[in-house]
């Protein structure tokens, strides 16, 4: 088949970057015709990229503007999107047949989410929460999870990954991995960072990693107020990211390290329509601490889960509600995990990863879905500009 997939490009460091750069070649590799469209990160030139073509961004600020016109331009005969559901405008689409690769990140569907998601040829959702969620709705929808490079991603040194991120080798270290960007505070840094604190009382050797912006530019929240309100101390008992070093974008093996440097990744959010790096921390060999909400839960194979009964409800007009964990049960969690002598946890949490990498999700998941897809399309018109004139 002749496939555009439509993301953030191969090299932004986002999530969906990185399943661009992981899963895009691959599915190329089962032999359909693949060209990739930048959501954004790369303006005014059609470039090539591991031998595929990549489509520049629009004017739109999710280039919406120019779908119909790269898939045209490719002939497209399905428009594969990786990226929030609301993005996508399918009266902008021309025609072209639509398959979303979703997060689901609250139950049951918006309403605005589910009247697009009626207008795919089929929905991929990449949690079996979101694809339960879907089925719920009435859609017909798959399930592939997102995928990580577990060569890659794969248990190693923590001396030496904490002597090159500058952190004690005689600390006890939580990590958190995750975008300061939602004023509504979606990956719950409030009770979390709270449930830190009253942690950090009781256990001196503490310390908290953030690789995450501090949120001084005003798109997210104002993280050193937070902690400073808390009566934690930047630079003693939480340690951040070098703020230059993430914005030009820290190297995947530098990632492997903040991972291979911590006991323990702390992941409790309030919506979550996937975890990434709860697989890859896993992927490390490294426990987690997350929630029993949404898509986290199937994520967890070695560490400890807050309840969903330990969480208060709140409304977002978007999404529906979200569940905002108590910062009291995030500490017990903590508490757990600091009894729990995280490294007796490895082996369990690599065996649990490896069934997300990424050669196998597109083995086992979307080469069965693009071959159900083309079986579906054999007799149809090869691309969306054919089906319009049919």
């Amino acid at each position: 088949m002749r496939l555009l997939w439509f993301s953030d490009p191969p090299f932004v460091a986002s999530g969906y970057g990185v399943q661009t750069a992981l899963v895009a070649p691959r599915i190329a590799g089962l032999g359909h015709d693949l060209a990739i469209a930048a959501k954004s990160g790369l303006a005014g030139a059609l470039i090539r990229w591991a031998g595929l073509p990549l489509y520049p961004c629009g004017r739109d600020v999710h280039s919406r503007d120019v779908l119909a016109a790269h898939a045209a331009h490719v002939g497209a005969e399905l428009l594969l999107t990786l990226c929030d559901g609301w993005i996508v405008e399918p009266r902008l689409l021309g025609g072209v047949r639509w398959v979303p690769w979703l997060p689901v990140d609250a139950a049951p569907l918006a309403g605005d989410l589910r009247a697009r998601l009626a207008a795919a040829h089929r929905v991929v959702a990449m949690s079996r929460f979101g694809e339960l969620a879907c089925r719920e709705a009435g859609l017909d929808v798959r399930y592939a999870p997102l995928g990580v490079d577990t060569a890659l991603f794969a248990p190693g040194d923590r001396r030496a990954s904490r002597e090159r991120l500058g952190l004690p080798d005689d600390r006890f270290v939580v990590g958190m991995v995750a975008d300061n960007k939602d004023p509504h505070d979606r990956k719950a840094f409030v009770p979390q960072l709270a449930a830190f604190a009253d942690f950090r009382r009781a256990h001196r050797d503490a310390l908290l990693y953030l690789h995450t912006n501090l949120g001084l530019d005003g798109r997210g929240l104002d993280l050193p107020a937070v902690c400073n309100a808390l009566g934690l101390d930047v630079g003693r008992d939480v340690l951040v990211v070098g703020q230059y070093e993430r914005l030009v974008g820290v190297p995947r093996q530098g990632m492997a390290d903040v991972y291979n440097a911590i006991d323990v990744l702390l992941a409790v959010s309030a919506w979550e329509g996937f975890g990434l790096p709860l697989v890859e921390a896993q992927a490390c060999g490294v426990p987690v601490v997350t929630g029993d909400w949404t898509s986290m839960g199937e994520l967890c194979w070695a560490g400890w889960t807050v309840p969903a009964a330990e969480t208060e409800p709140r409304w977002d007009q978007w999404r529906g509600f979200c569940r905002v964990p108590r910062a009291g049960a995030v500490r017990e969690a903590l508490e757990a995990a600091h009894r729990g002598r995280p490294a007796a946890l490895r082996d369990r949490a690599r065996a649990g990863a490896l069934a997300y990498d990424a050669d196998h999700v597109v083995a086992a998941h979307w080469a069965p879905i693009l071959d159900e897809l083309a079986a579906e399309l054999a007799g149809a018109p090869k691309n969306f500009r054919e089906a319009v004139l049919a």
